[in-house]
């Protein structure tokens, strides 16, 4: 089912879904009981802000907060931040600082699964970049291959290079077209061209520190990635990484930083399976 081309799924859910995603959140109110409740939403997207806004008036207990845009803010911790200005402790989770998150998908589930009786079975889906034929937006069923998704969408430019599952700075590229839609899948991004390393080594810059989100030092997270140095790895809180792929994308060497962080958190995970 194709629905609005919106700019990406958010948009379009919040836009079409409104009423029943406010329903979810007050089904959520009613379970945790909180004191008081956002509904965040980035001043990028005025059409789905308006639309909660015809809305909102019936549902007095929740409060539109819009915020300036500014990736990475859609992270929970970030988003507290931003909303409350409560910062989660490093190894910490949002319930530690009183907060819950969910985000608008999360709610419309909840919706469907109290008044329509019915499980996660379909989400929607941002088939975007320069290689997608006919970039939209469309409601597919989870377990939906990709391959059949892209030819919705037009197929593929002759220059596609990539294909990524997930957003440009998190996604991850896929090998095989066969794979299915799972209920995190957000997003498949066609890339046409790719960005080659300009330099092995990192130069020290210091860019990727202050790029952080986080305010950990990748610079150093990278240099003991490289050398397997796990318990240096712990005490630079490299698990507190969110992937978010700013560092790299701010990186003048095109250091695989993100790429380093993942095999750093898998190797510690591995090492505490033992």
């Amino acid at each position: 089912c194709e629905c609005e081309p919106y700019i990406t799924a958010d948009d379009t859910l919040i836009c079409n879904r409104a009423e029943q995603i406010l329903e979810g959140v007050e089904i959520m109110m009613k379970i945790t009981e909180p004191k008081q409740v956002f509904f965040a939403i980035e001043d990028n997207k005025a059409a789905a802000a308006e639309e909660l806004k015809k809305h909102l008036p019936k549902y007095p207990g929740i409060t539109l907060e819009i915020l300036p845009t500014r990736y990475p803010q859609g992270s929970e911790k970030q988003l507290i931040v931003a909303v409350t200005g409560r910062e989660v402790p490093s190894g910490k989770l949002p319930k530690d600082v009183g907060c819950v998150v969910f985000n608008a998908a999360t709610y419309h589930a909840i919706y469907r699964a109290v008044y329509e009786g019915l499980p996660l079975t379909e989400r929607i889906v941002t088939l975007s970049g320069e290689g997608m034929k006919n970039p939209k937006n469309l409601i597919v069923k989870i377990g939906t291959s990709f391959s059949f998704l892209i030819e919705q969408a037009g197929g593929l430019k002759d220059e596609t290079v990539k294909v990524i599952a997930g957003g440009p700075m998190m996604g991850t590229a896929v090998t095989d077209l066969n794979c299915n839609v799972v209920k995190g899948t957000n997003a498949i991004i066609a890339v046409t061209e790719l960005v080659a390393p300009k330099h092995l080594q990192c130069i020290r810059c210091g860019k990727c520190a202050d790029h952080c989100p986080m305010r950990l030092q990748p610079l150093f997270m990278y240099r003991y990635e490289a050398k397997h140095d796990l318990e240096q790895l712990k005490r630079l809180h490299v698990f507190d990484c969110m992937e978010c792929g700013c560092c790299a994308y701010g990186c003048p060497a095109k250091l695989p930083l993100v790429e380093a962080f993942r095999r750093a958190k898998a190797e510690l995970r591995k090492e505490a399976a033992k």
